[in-house]
């Protein structure tokens, strides 16, 4: 397959710069969980952990990689916050895909919970993808996922991403600097190389791990306005601290799936973005969010609504 042929038959990653308000997309359709996907355990399966420093395109180059708009896109550091895993094919194998967020040098706001979360997606990697921007090169904020993915001693690739011409993926021989072989220059953006990245993806991830389809999992989405408890109400059935959980309105962004065994029985727990009204949401992202949690209640079995029950029951339109 021709990177010119990748380009137009792989979906464009959502941006939201894109986003006009009061703009209608009553046509959307978030294919997160194809019909034959949807009951697989992405536990199960060969997990690909995406992990870098904001911005160097790690959300974009997992919609490239998964074929289809899943990730929430935007031009500014900290969208992505949790662990947020897709289950995908390629090649006739079968893997989950984990984005992260980015991790930096800030001591405050949601960078120390979003480091725990992407360590704990490293802890969990058959394979460590560690994205580093071409045109930038290697920089301090690099360093911190550098550390983190020699702690771990886990298979690694260096994807030298954002070489969207010859001369950046020139530029981007100097990461050979950082000690981690060779570096992949690859375009999230505009699809360059993205086949042969998926090639050597599915040379790297162990053949041993179950592929098949699992018996039935029901789907239970957890749903609400923000800062009701969704979060925290999905920790405690986990039994750990899977989301990020915060007193800000609207910090979870993205779906989050989690598998729960109760008694002889698996459970897909989703953890949601809170929904308010369209007047009051802040940007693209939190736009955007919203038709992911409308995606996530349609392909549910049954979903929870929660509530404050300290605070009056309010009309969202």
């Amino acid at each position: 397959m021709s990177e010119n042929s990748l380009e137009e038959d792989f979906l464009a990653p959502i941006v939201v710069d894109d986003w006009v308000e009061g703009e209608e997309t009553e046509d959307f359709e978030d294919p997160l969980y194809e019909v034959e996907l949807r009951d697989l355990d992405p536990t199960a399966l060969a997990q690909v952990v995406i992990i870098g420093r904001p911005n160097v395109g790690k959300s974009t180059l997992v919609n490239r990689l998964i074929g289809r708009q899943a990730a929430v896109v935007e031009d500014r550091p900290g969208v992505t916050r949790d662990r947020v895993s897709y289950v995908t094919e390629w090649g006739g194998r079968t893997f989950t895909m984990v984005d992260t967020g980015g991790l930096d040098t800030d001591k405050e706001g949601f960078s120390p919970l979003i480091a725990a979360k992407v360590k704990d997606a490293v802890d969990l990697a058959d394979l460590v993808l560690f994205v580093v921007d071409a045109r930038v090169g290697a920089t301090s904020e690099d360093n911190i996922a550098l550390e983190l993915i020699r702690r771990s001693e886990k298979p690694v690739l260096l994807i030298a991403n954002k070489a969207d011409s010859q001369k950046d993926e020139l530029n981007a021989a100097s990461l050979w600097n950082l000690g981690l072989d060779e570096p992949y220059p690859v375009s999230a953006l505009h699809g360059r190389s993205i086949g042969d990245l998926l090639d050597l993806i599915v040379s790297k991830i162990p053949s041993d791990l179950s592929s098949k389809k699992a018996q039935k999992i029901f789907s239970v989405a957890i749903a609400g306005r923000p800062n009701v408890g969704k979060s925290s109400l999905l920790n405690a059935l986990t039994k750990s601290e899977r989301a990020v959980v915060s007193p800000i309105a609207g910090t979870t962004i993205d779906p989050i799936d989690e598998i729960v065994e109760l008694e002889d029985s698996t459970w897909r727990f989703i953890d949601t973005a809170g929904i308010r009204k369209r007047g009051k949401q802040s940007d693209g992202a939190e736009y955007f969010s919203v038709l992911r949690t409308q995606s996530a209640i349609d392909r549910a079995d049954l979903v929870l609504l929660i509530l404050d029950a300290s605070d009056p029951i309010s009309d969202p339109r």
